[in-house]
């Protein structure tokens, strides 16, 4: 698996930890739930999202320590500290990235996910994101369940299973649509947010508009959507339902 790292422009903490033994900690934030796992040189982060996404970034352990001590050194959300690489297996994008919200010192974090074209976020209290920071850097942690803090003691046989993605098939038709009146303004996107079944169908009571209200625009996007076909994901080789979001592009012309 190559890497590529990029992280923010600061200057890469003095301490860089190198785990020793195993760790592994799951802390509950705003949006999802996080995994991090440090077995001896290997490191991983798992973000579990509402409707059963999982996105996983992989690491040396020291790599991770480093996204961790960078994470901390941010100040403010103009910046950001980030892991991300192209997996050569599925030749995808995998990529993590800490956004701090403000300049306090208690400052929660967005945690944005990266996998492909999809991406989802969650956010972290400020407390909560130091455990998360601790446990990058193969730091031993308490369990704490009023904090929705949980320690993974027994990491020896947990892996995060190989998760493929839902893709879209090629040779599906762009179907054309015509509008009147005054609906035709903005700048012809459309995002939605849907579940791909185990057969590759979109089920159309999950389409969901991103960012915007119900538009002509929505309308004509949902119905190419209900005509494309998908390869379902797959988690160690079995079909699951995914929910996942798609960019549609509308030009727009005058007849």
């Amino acid at each position: 698996m190559r890497r590529l790292v990029v992280l923010a422009s600061l200057a890469l903490a003095a301490r860089l930890a190198h785990a020793q033994g195993s760790h592994g900690v799951q802390v509950v934030g705003t949006g999802g739930r996080v995994n991090v796992i440090v077995m001896n040189d290997s490191a991983a982060l798992a973000m579990l999202m509402p409707y059963g996404s999982t996105y996983v970034v992989r690491s040396d352990s020291v790599t991770m320590a480093t996204l961790a001590d960078n994470a901390e050194l941010l100040t403010d959300s103009t910046h950001g500290a980030r892991l991300a690489y192209v997996d050569a297996k599925i030749g995808q994008l995998q990529g993590v990235t800490f956004l701090r919200l403000s300049a306090d010192s208690s400052s929660p974090y967005r945690v944005i996910a990266e996998d492909g074209e999809r991406t989802e976020n969650l956010t972290l209290s400020g407390e909560t994101a130091r455990i998360v920071f601790g446990a990058m850097r193969g730091e031993a942690q308490r369990r704490d369940d009023s904090n929705g803090v949980h320690v993974i003691h027994d990491v020896s046989g947990l892996h995060f299973q190989v998760r493929h993605p839902p893709r879209e098939l090629p040779g599906t038709p762009v179907r054309a649509h015509s509008f009147v009146g005054p609906t035709i303004h903005g700048n012809g996107e459309v995002t939605l947010s849907f579940l791909v079944d185990t057969t590759g169908r979109v089920d159309p009571k999950s389409i969901q508009a991103v960012g915007g209200p119900v538009t002509d625009l929505t309308r004509a996007a949902a119905d190419n959507l209900l005509h494309t076909r998908f390869d379902p994901a797959q988690v160690e080789g079995h079909r699951i339902a995914e929910r996942i979001q798609k960019k549609f592009e509308f030009t727009l012309t005058s007849q």
